[in-house]
C-alpha cells in the first residue's frame, strides 16, 4: 500500500490508499479503501483505471520482492499503459528512496525517456552502478544485436566529459539542459509550497520565458524559504560562465 501511494505521490490526499485487503481464495477481490472515505470498502479492479490497477499490481509484486529479502528485481516493461506523472513516481520510488538501496533492478522498457530519466536522476554515487544495453531486432541470422555500454545522457556528466575533450561548446549546451531540467523542478517545488508566482519577463506577447529570467526569478523564490525534502535541499546550482573559450571554470549541479 505504501509502495502504492509513493507511486501516486501527486495524487490528492483523500485519494490515496488507506488501507489493502489481498484476496486469501480465488473466489475473493482485492479490495481498498481511500484515505477519503477509510470506512468503505471497494473492490480495486472495478473502481481504478487501467494504469493505477499496473501501479498496484506493480506495488504488490515489488512489497513481495521487499518481504522475501530479494537480492534482484526485474522490470520487465513494467511501465506499459502508465501514464507520465505515474511513471515519474514509479521512476522517483525504485531509485531514489531506500527501499531498494539493496537490491540489483533489471530494467527492460520500450520508452528511451523513461530509461533517460532514471539515469538523469540517479544519485551520484550510483552512477558508476548502472549500465544501460541496447537490444535491436536481428539482422537476418536470429541472433539480437546487443549494444553494450552506452554513453550516459545525464547532462552532468555529458557536460564533464565534453569539458575534459575541451569541447567547451557541447559542455555548455549540456550545462543548459541541466539548468532548463532545475528550473522547471524548482518551479514545480516552489509552486507545491505556495511560492509558485514568479516575476517573470516575456520578450512579447505570447512569448516563452527566458531560461536567465527562470531561473533568477526561481532563485530568488526559493531563497525566501529554504525548502529540503527528507533533510536534503531540493537543487543546489553553482555556475561561473565566461564569455571566453575556456569558458566553464566551475559547475557543480546536485539535485535531490
Amino acid at each position: 500500500m505504501n509502495l502504492y501511494n509513493e507511486f501516486n505521490r501527486n495524487d490528492l490526499e483523500p485519494d490515496k490508499l488507506a488501507a489493502l485487503h489481498l484476496p486469501l481464495t480465488a473466489d475473493q477481490k482485492i479490495d481498498i479503501s481511500f484515505r477519503g472515505n477509510p470506512q468503505v470498502r471497494v473492490d480495486a479492479l472495478r473502481i481504478l483505471s487501467e494504469g493505477r490497477i499496473r501501479c498496484l499490481g506493480l506495488a504488490i509484486l515489488l512489497a513481495k520482492g521487499l518481504s522475501i529479502l530479494s537480492p534482484l528485481i526485474v522490470f520487465d516493461d513494467a511501465i506499459n499503459a502508465i501514464d507520465h506523472d505515474h511513471r515519474s513516481g514509479i521512476r522517483k520510488t525504485i531509485v531514489k528512496s531506500d527501499h531498494f538501496a539493496q537490491t540489483q533492478l533489471i530494467v527492460t522498457c520500450h520508452s528511451n525517456e523513461f530509461i533517460k530519466d532514471i539515469r538523469q536522476h540517479l544519485p551520484a554515487q550510483h552512477r558508476a552502478d548502472c549500465q544501460v544495453y541496447l537490444f535491436r531486432n536481428h539482422a537476418g541470422d536470429y541472433q539480437p544485436r546487443v549494444t553494450g555500454n552506452v554513453p550516459s545522457k545525464n547532462h552532468v556528466v555529458k557536460a564533464r566529459a565534453s569539458k575534459e575533450a575541451l569541447d567547451n561548446r557541447e559542455a555548455l549546451a549540456s550545462c543548459r539542459q541541466c539548468l532548463e531540467m532545475l528550473s522547471e523542478k524548482v518551479w514545480r517545488w516552489l509552486a507545491s509550497h505556495g511560492l509558485g508566482v514568479l516575476n517573470l519577463r516575456l520578450a512579447g506577447v505570447g512569448a516563452e520565458p527566458g531560461l536567465r529570467s527562470l531561473g533568477l526569478s526561481g532563485g530568488a523564490g526559493w531563497h525566501q524559504d529554504p525548502l529540503h525534502h527528507g533533510g536534503r535541499p531540493v537543487a543546489d546550482a553553482d555556475y561561473r560562465i565566461n564569455r571566453r573559450p575556456s569558458c566553464i571554470e566551475r559547475s557543480t549541479l546536485t539535485a535531490c
